[in-house]
């Protein structure tokens, strides 16, 4: 609202990004799991057809931030964003 004053943490549940420096924590352990994630994809090799679900990002590849937000809204929010 006009005049009040800031709340981060209260507009990061709203959807925004929260990249203050003490948050940094939270986006490394996600970027720990996708590797995690990628890894066990890799040995798993009867997954890997074209109709596998895959979001994340995998230790060699660069990162890409929608990929990033993609697997947020997947895993963490259970859901997912689509263009309608």
């Amino acid at each position: 609202m006009p005049g009040e004053p800031p709340d981060p943490l209260g507009a990061a549940p709203r959807g925004w990004v929260d990249l203050r420096p003490e948050q940094f924590g939270i986006w490394i352990k996600r970027a720990k799991e996708m590797v995690t994630q990628a890894e066990r994809r890799r040995l798993v090799a009867a997954d890997s057809g074209s109709d596998y679900d895959w979001t994340g990002i995998g230790p060699d590849e660069a990162i890409a931030p929608s990929r990033f937000a993609t697997w947020v809204f997947h895993y963490e929010d259970r859901g997912e964003r689509i263009k309608r």
